[in-house]
């Protein structure tokens, strides 16, 4: 079994302060993972995505997505992809 964890930085120092644009900042709500696989045959190579959303459903703009896979029966990179 492998358990993927999903981390998420918010790049403060990249986003536009509110006062600049008269908008609060968003907060995260929860995280979108894709594709919603449960079951990854040995072999098989799956590309996941992540998208930090708001309680709205809309994306948070400034967030880094960090993956991590546990159980040793398979690696994930730095943009998601399972091997």
């Amino acid at each position: 079994m492998i358990v993927l964890s999903v981390a998420l930085l918010a790049l403060a120092q990249q986003a536009t302060p509110p006062q600049a644009t008269g908008v609060p900042a968003s907060t995260i709500a929860r995280i979108s993972v894709t594709p919603a696989v449960r079951d990854v045959p040995a072999g098989d190579t799956v590309r996941f995505s992540a998208q930090a959303v708001d309680a709205d459903g809309k994306p948070v703009p400034n967030v880094r997505i960090l993956w991590n896979a546990q159980g040793g029966q398979g690696e994930i990179d730095s943009v998601g992809t399972l091997v």
